[in-house]
């Protein structure tokens, strides 16, 4: 399901490309924080590549 939820936010945002890479860059980084903070400060790699690497034009 989770491609639903990335079609349907890349459906509101289309019009809006710079706007939809802010608001996934802006949620990359609260998931970065909490994710360290739960693994004592190690932020996961590859995080920018499941957050905004689907949404840049090809």
């Amino acid at each position: 399901m989770a491609h639903l939820d990335h079609l349907r936010t890349f459906l509101m945002y289309e019009p809006r490309g710079p706007a939809l890479l802010i608001h996934l860059a802006t949620l990359q980084a609260e998931a970065g924080e909490e994710l360290a903070a739960l693994d004592h400060a190690t932020t996961p790699a590859g995080l920018t590549a499941r957050f905004t690497a689907w949404a840049r034009p090809r």
